[in-house]
């Protein structure tokens, strides 16, 4: 099945060349990784910052003992441990000045 040119197809195809010619491959810069930082494993992971109150960070559920029938009550575990990913490129931005109230 071949289709034949028309404008639309050249302008369609003009659009996405101009698209993938100015965006390429700077939206997914190359991170470059020393061999020292790929063979040594992270220390202790940093402390939790911000509100971690009710999220997987304090904790998480898990099944309980089976009870009467088999089934299980559901009971509270120990928080999910998180790494922070220095490597992904970027920094933080700065806390913002809190607003003030009108």
């Amino acid at each position: 099945m071949t289709t034949e040119p028309s404008r639309r197809r050249l302008l369609k195809g003009a659009v996405l060349g101009a698209g993938l010619a100015s965006t390429g491959l700077a939206a997914f810069p190359a991170r470059p990784a020393s061999a020292a930082a790929l063979r040594t494993a992270p220390s202790a992971p940093p402390a939790l910052r911000g509100p971690v109150a009710g999220t997987t960070l304090e904790r998480t559920l898990l099944l309980g003992r089976p009870g009467a029938g088999g089934y299980r009550k559901v009971a509270a575990g120990p928080g999910e441990p998180h790494l922070v990913r220095t490597d992904l490129g970027g920094a933080a931005a700065p806390a913002a000045p809190p607003a003030a109230a009108p």
